[in-house]
């Protein structure tokens, strides 16, 4: 069975990276993670080319496979990338985390607040903040390895922190 399960893993860990030479240095490009998710470098990579380079949602895609084919000597199937339904979701969660930082920089003061709930044994934790003119933001939610006060503080500091990059 375990034997199963690793041929499984390596099986799906060969589709979701590519191999990289680059300056006779060899790179891992991990595009998918653990549950199927986009790693941090490829959702970094399609903010930046929508929220710096402004580059439209339906053509990022392409953006990464020529940068790839040119730069890197690799093909990269769109299959392997985000939808565009995605990045336009990524594009308006951009706008909206400007929106948000820019409601807390013009204010003199504000709450910031947690609250954390589970499912299915996975631990959630939502962030929210209450503005000085009477508004409420959600800032989302984050999944959290369990409930405790350093997880709360490194959270909250993480939130801060994303929020003041993307701006």
């Amino acid at each position: 069975m375990k034997a199963q399960y690793k041929k499984k893993w390596k099986d799906e860990q060969s589709v979701t990276s590519h191999q990289i030479d680059s300056e006779s240095k060899s790179h891992q490009l991990q595009l998918k993670s653990f549950r199927n998710k986009y790693s941090d470098q490829v959702r970094l990579t399609y903010m930046a080319l929508q929220g710096e380079a402004n580059v439209a949602a339906e053509n990022t895609t392409k953006v990464v496979q020529i940068v790839a084919r040119y730069l890197f000597n690799k093909e990269i199937s769109g299959a392997n990338l985000p939808a565009p339904s995605a990045l336009n979701f990524m594009n308006e969660a951009h706008i909206l985390a400007k929106q948000a930082t820019e409601s807390l920089l013009s204010s003199q003061h504000f709450t910031f607040a947690t609250d954390g709930t589970s499912r299915q044994e996975q631990h959630y934790l939502e962030k929210h903040v209450h503005l000085d003119n009477g508004k409420f933001m959600f800032l989302g939610y984050s999944e959290i390895a369990a409930d405790g006060d350093q997880t709360l503080l490194e959270t909250s500091v993480a939130a801060f922190k994303n929020l003041s990059t993307i701006y």
